[in-house]
């Protein structure tokens, strides 16, 4: 009985937000557990705890283009199952959402619109309020989305950037593991999970 209590309380906590997600064990997948099913559905809003972009933010463009199939897997998101995993992406009214998965802190958003046959970024806002995210760096803020975007969602390979300011000063592998931790696409998660 005790398990189930603890189950229930946890899906309402979620679903209202009241509390920031905790992990049953380091590396035991969530849905393990029957809290819910991450693979089989698309990630959205109320898949996990989230913040919305506040105030102090920016604006940045980039010209990125998906095809159908590359825009599935976005809209997809993804749902964090283990500590290691940093980030929850949801889409939801054109916008996909990206927030650090412990503080469900937002730090990105990025409007997506239809072109013919394409997908096309129609803009990026950036989260800048200091107690939030301390990066200021807009180059290397395009650089990750795109490293979230392509190594996350749509499987690519790609090498989570380092900030110029950083580069030299911390160790990579451990900078690396603090921003995105295992780095592992919605394939690999549920091959993992399998």
């Amino acid at each position: 009985m005790g398990s189930r209590l603890r189950e229930a309380t946890l899906r309402v906590s979620y679903a209202d937000q009241t509390i920031r997600p905790h992990y049953h064990g380091m590396h035991q997948p969530l849905h393990a557990k029957g809290i819910f099913d991450t693979m089989r559905d698309r990630a959205r809003k109320g898949s996990w705890k989230n913040l919305p972009l506040p105030d102090e933010h920016v604006s940045l463009s980039a010209e990125w283009a998906f095809s159908e199939t590359e825009f599935e897997k976005l809209r997809r998101g993804l749902v964090p199952e283990i500590m290691e995993d940093k980030w929850f992406i949801f889409y939801e009214s054109g916008w996909l959402n990206f927030h650090r998965s412990w503080s469900g802190v937002c730090i990105y958003r990025m409007k997506v619109a239809q072109r013919d046959d394409i997908y096309e970024t129609q803009q990026i806002l950036v989260n800048r309020a200091p107690e939030q995210y301390s990066c200021v760096d807009d180059a290397y803020d395009l650089q990750l989305l795109k490293h979230l975007i392509d190594r996350m969602l749509l499987g690519r390979a790609s090498s989570a950037p380092i900030p110029a300011s950083l580069q030299g000063a911390v160790d990579p592998s451990i900078y690396r593991h603090h921003v995105v931790g295992y780095d592992r696409s919605n394939d690999e998660i549920e091959q993992d999970s399998g």
